[in-house]
């Protein structure tokens, strides 16, 4: 709809950043607003380079606080390897004007990922408004590979409730004037 202005503009300008040129957006979805307090979506790829795109709204009254992604592992012979090699995510926000690819989005560093960083919380943080997570890699087995996003939001900090000392302050203060 509306709200995904620019998401085809920032999958195209993705894939030309991806060092294999061959990747493909081969999912583009908008999630739709974010659940509180989790999100979570996994992802098959094929054999290969791939680039994945989930756009989703922080709510009103919330913060995104973070994020954890973990490719799912496959047996070799010295034990369980990544499905994933090269494994990467950003998150990307579309700024004030709601719409990717212009000139107020926002980027996090780019986090790596493998089958070893399922209990790595990475800080991916933006308050209310339109965002995407952009994943990308190689499915490194003959079949590809797998992964399992989550995503954290929690409610904007609310403005400190003065204690009750500092009311006695206040009122001793007013008193004296």
């Amino acid at each position: 709809g509306m709200k995904f202005r620019g998401l085809n503009e920032l999958a195209r300008a993705l894939m030309a950043t991806v060092a294999v040129g061959s990747a493909q957006a081969q999912v583009v979805a908008d999630l739709g607003v974010h659940p509180d307090p989790f999100l979570f979506q996994t992802g098959t790829v094929a054999a290969g380079s791939f680039a994945d795109i989930y756009s989703f709204t922080v709510p009103d009254g919330f913060d995104l606080l973070g994020s954890v992604l973990n490719a799912a592992s496959s047996e070799s012979l010295d034990g369980p390897v990544s499905s994933i090699t090269g494994g990467s995510y950003v998150l990307v926000g579309a700024g004030a004007d709601d719409t990717f690819s212009t000139v107020d989005d926002t980027f996090s560093p780019n986090f790596a990922f493998d089958n070893t960083t399922g209990a790595v919380l990475n800080a991916t943080i933006g308050g209310p408004g339109l965002y995407a997570y952009v994943i990308s890699g190689v499915g490194s087995e003959p079949n590809g590979g797998s992964y399992g996003l989550t995503s954290f939001i929690g409610p904007s900090p609310l403005p400190p409730i003065p204690e009750p000392s500092s009311y006695a302050l206040m009122l001793a203060g007013l008193a004296a004037m």
